[in-house]
């Protein structure tokens, strides 16, 4: 497994998957590896924390990939070394600047949601590790998502955190969870899950060990990846109108009754 052409934004990085010539020439069905760019977005900030310089280039990086070339599947994933995927919204940043800069950082997290959830090539969340709260709901835009078998949790913890979810966020989750008694234990209980039990509920896809995610993340990207682009596009966009145009929408509904900063 070998990542070329890596550049960097900020500290996310973007790389593209090279196929070794013994796996290339074994696999039958393969099309030109350069006609179909498996595409990585390594986030490299530990808790991985949405704030507004790591959404920034975030974006700058989505920016580039999609002015790339015969790219057919986009994997997101946090470091090898780390032992998160992402932890959602930066609360240390914004806790001191205020509740109207709350808001600003809640209604960019949306626009970037918005922006995976209709990305025009197939996306595969790899969940390395933990992810919470608004990282929880990141890999649930995505279109599939690959789960650590043996460490990390997904979970959504606004309940226990005390922070009411804009219309957008509840909507992206109720696209995506389609069983009641999970969409009620995961996004009004809190409830948190293993890579185990959330394949077993679907929350996630696959499961694989630490030492083969990544790869279990390429295997699907070959699977998925071969779906004309501008289709795919076009379909998702349709699906998602609704849930875009509620992320889209400046109007944050119960959750301005925020009292974190009351």
């Amino acid at each position: 497994m070998k990542w070329i052409n890596k550049k960097e934004f900020g500290k996310f990085s973007v790389e593209e998957y090279k196929e070794d010539e013994i796996e290339n020439k074994d696999d039958n069905n393969k099309n030109d590896n350069n006609n179909n760019k498996i595409i990585l977005l390594k986030m490299n900030d530990n808790e991985n924390r949405f704030n507004p310089i790591n959404l920034k280039y975030i974006n700058q990086a989505l920016d580039y990939i999609e002015s790339m070339e015969d790219c057919c599947c986009l994997i997101t994933t946090g470091t090898d070394e780390s032992k998160y995927y992402s932890l959602g919204l930066d609360l240390e940043w914004v806790k001191p600047r205020g509740k109207s800069s709350f808001f600003n950082l809640l209604y960019d997290l949306c626009v970037l949601l918005e922006r995976i959830l209709t990305f025009s090539i197939p996306t595969i969340s790899c969940i390395n590790g933990h992810s919470y709260a608004g990282g929880a709901i990141f890999s649930l835009a995505h279109d599939y998502r690959v789960m650590n078998d043996s460490k990390g949790f997904i979970c959504v913890n606004a309940i226990d955190n005390n922070i009411p979810l804009p219309p957008g966020l509840i909507d992206t989750m109720k696209c995506k969870i389609n069983n009641p008694s999970l969409y009620r234990d995961f996004v009004l209980m809190g409830k948190r899950y293993g890579g185990l039990d959330a394949e077993k509920l679907q929350l996630v896809d696959r499961t694989s060990n630490p030492s083969t995610i990544l790869e279990e993340s390429i295997k699907l990207a070959k699977e998925i990846g071969s779906k004309d682009k501008l289709t795919f596009s076009c379909l998702k966009i349709e699906s998602y109108k609704l849930v875009s145009q509620s992320l889209l929408n400046k109007d944050l509904g119960q959750a301005l009754k925020l009292k974190m900063f009351d």
